[in-house]
């Protein structure tokens, strides 16, 4: 009776023995576990912190370009006036000529052919004040599209800049509840190790006193009590012990849940981040767009200043030859002919080398967008690949411990 009394508290020593280990090994996992959670939760603030500096990147341009954009719509709008000072200065050159003209011609009633030549030169500079004032008003109907444009293109910026404010605060919120799913994990498992760790000492208080009940076999009774209740102890630890493998596969499940949440928010964040950058190249065209039509208006402004400068010229060779014999005349318009061809010509090689040199321009900065596209294209999939592997490769060291513990489990029962 003695020695299968004593075999069983043997075999309870023993029981409570691998519970320990059990127990043991579990706490392990469980520090296993939240080491590797607190990795998995570091790569996700820093693949956000990354994130949050891109679109700190991308804030800082657009802030820019709109600062440009105001500095070229005040240079431009500064340039219009100047010009249009000078064109209205010029205008009222031409028409205090042309009240001289006539007055000439009033004088001159002596010579019926040179009034009549007078009045053509005279209907030649109301055309040419004509084409002027059509001029006039053409830049200042370009100069209100523009800016309507420019309105445009101010409130497609402020569009631009109240969604990238509105991401920034919902990666803002992100980050806070991931320190907060950190923070609730953290206690849980803090908890769950005190337990065990409490559940530990109660073990071994109870193998020390088996131990000394073993000594005394004249208390079979005692004894027999006691192991009643040891073994009551142990069916409880068994019993908690499935209790913490399905909170545990509860905490497993809840974390892959919000695990998932938060890979879908982070490719929801990198596809308004794509959506952001195809906004950002469309505003970068429609600027080169306004200003290439800016370049266009200047040498259409450049046209005219050259149209006045040779109507002012006309109008000085007019007064010349209304004082000069015939012959003096012919031979004054066939150097004006000759002085219009030159600068015809002249005007026809600028505006030649002018068209290939913006061509030139263009090409270049659409091969310089081009690459940059392409860069931003390859990161993009780089940086989509890295995290397809770091996921898979997470997922792989889940299903490996899931293995091992469910392995351990098994071995241990």
């Amino acid at each position: 009776m003695d020695l299968e009394a004593k075999r069983k508290a043997q075999q309870e020593r023993q029981t409570i023995l691998d519970l320990e280990s059990y127990a043991t090994q579990k706490d392990n996992e469980l520090i296993r576990s939240e080491a590797e959670w607190k990795i998995k939760l570091t790569a996700l603030e820093d693949r956000m912190s990354s994130e949050l500096a891109a679109k700190e990147e991308s804030f800082q341009r657009e802030q820019e370009l709109q600062r440009q954009s105001r500095e070229m719509e005040e240079e431009w709008r500064n340039q219009k006036e100047e010009e249009i000072k000078l064109l209205t200065q010029q205008n009222a050159d031409l028409q205090l000529h042309n009240r001289s003209l006539q007055e000439l011609a009033q004088q001159n009633d002596k010579e019926k052919a040179q009034f009549k030549k007078e009045e053509k030169v005279r209907q030649t500079v109301l055309s040419l004040e004509s084409y002027a004032t059509q001029k006039d008003s053409e830049l200042i109907g370009s100069e209100a599209e523009w800016e309507i444009k420019l309105t445009a293109l101010e409130d497609l910026m402020r569009s631009e800049f109240a969604a990238k404010e509105e991401s920034f605060q919902r990666e803002q919120e992100l980050q806070r509840q991931s320190r907060e799913m950190e923070e609730d994990w953290r206690n849980q498992k803090e908890e769950e190790i005190k337990l065990l760790t409490q559940q530990n000492a109660d073990l071994q208080l109870h193998n020390r006193s088996l131990q000394e009940l073993a000594q005394q076999n004249d208390k079979e009774k005692a004894q027999f009590k006691e192991e009643k209740k040891v073994r009551q102890t142990v069916l409880s630890l068994e019993s908690y012990a499935t209790q913490k493998d399905s909170e545990l596969i509860r905490s497993k499940e809840e974390w892959e849940i919000k695990l998932t949440a938060l890979e879908d928010r982070m490719r929801s964040e990198l596809a308004a981040k794509e959506e952001s950058f195809q906004r950002e190249q469309e505003l970068q065209r429609q600027s080169r767009e306004m200003e290439e039509e800016w370049r266009n208006q200047k040498e259409e402004i450049k046209l005219l200043t050259q149209q006045n400068a040779d109507l002012q010229v006309h109008n000085r060779i007019l007064q010349e030859l209304a004082q000069q014999t015939d012959k003096e005349k012919a031979q004054f318009k066939k150097a004006e002919k000759k002085a219009r061809k030159e600068a015809e010509k002249t005007l026809k090689k600028d505006r030649k080398e002018e068209e290939e040199r913006e061509k030139k321009e263009r090409n270049e900065n659409e091969k310089r967008e081009n690459e940059e596209l392409k860069r931003k294209k390859k990161e993009s999939k780089e940086n989509e690949k890295r995290e397809k592997e770091e996921l898979k490769r997470q997922n792989n060291m889940e299903q490996s411990i899931w293995k091992k513990f469910l392995w351990t489990k098994k071995t241990s029962r």
